[in-house]
């Protein structure tokens, strides 16, 4: 069952310290014993407000044209580990346009895998949520699924929200304004189930079929600071990073 953490705390901590304390957890991240840690842990971790621009610059550091597989469209990778993945997905308000399909908004769906995610910046998503038992059906398309409960959530600076593999269905609400969350998201335990539903109709919709350097640009125009500036200047200047559209600006830390 999906549940929602609002509740402040003062503590800060570095990424390494989120990422050894999981490591730590092995495959057993979002078991009962470990899974408050590990949603304290990512609280903390929104306290620091400067360590995705950090880890931000180092990978621009970095970057060359054969290593870009850090960040897409619309996820920049944190970490890859064996167990785990932490990533920090870009969440854009509706456009109107085509590209917002990407961002499977107002699509009733659930995960193939146990999640928790931050609001890190901007005023998050709203979220229905909605639950079924992923072993009462076949997963056939058209199929009738009991659906039930509704409670609706916003991923705001700080709140961190908890769904469940193949047990909780969202719908994602745009944001109104760029929106950034931080995931950590269990790798081992991925069902090879996951769908679209009519909520209306308590039905299964269908299954789910398993500008990158703008993307990257539109990351760091948010996160970015004086020094982010200097490293994509020269990455552009080298030819290295190819925008679709000049639009990375100055920003003053202070706005992070």
């Amino acid at each position: 069952m999906a549940k929602i953490y609002q509740q402040p705390i003062n503590e800060s901590i570095e990424l390494d310290e989120l990422i050894d304390l999981l490591r730590s957890f092995d495959t057993k991240i979002f078991d009962d014993n470990h899974i408050e840690e590990s949603i304290l842990a990512l609280k903390k971790l929104y306290n620091n407000r400067r360590f995705l621009t950090l880890h931000l610059n180092s990978l621009l550091k970095d970057f060359t044209k054969e290593d870009k597989n850090f960040y897409t469209f619309q996820v920049f990778m944190i970490a890859q580990e064996k167990y785990f993945n932490v990533r920090a997905p870009i969440w854009m308000p509706a456009s109107g346009l085509a590209s917002d399909k990407a961002f499977i908004y107002d699509i009733p769906h659930d995960h193939n895998f146990n999640l928790i995610t931050l609001g890190y910046l901007g005023d998050g998503y709203k979220t229905d949520i909605y639950q079924y038992d992923v072993n009462s059906i076949e997963g056939i398309s058209g199929e009738s699924v009991p659906i039930y409960g509704h409670e609706q959530y916003q991923l705001k600076p700080g709140n961190v929200l908890h769904m469940g593999i193949n047990s909780d269905i969202h719908t994602q609400i745009p944001p109104n304004d760029l929106s950034i969350s931080v995931n950590i998201m269990q790798t081992k335990t991925l069902s090879d189930k996951q769908f679209i539903f009519d909520i209306k109709n308590n039905r299964i919709l269908r299954k789910i079929n398993g500008e990158r350097d703008q993307a990257l640009l539109d990351l760091a125009e948010t996160l970015g600071d004086e020094n982010t500036t200097d490293i994509i200047e020269h990455l552009k200047s080298k030819q290295i990073l190819r925008p679709s559209q000049e639009r990375l600006t100055r920003q003053s830390p202070s706005v992070l």
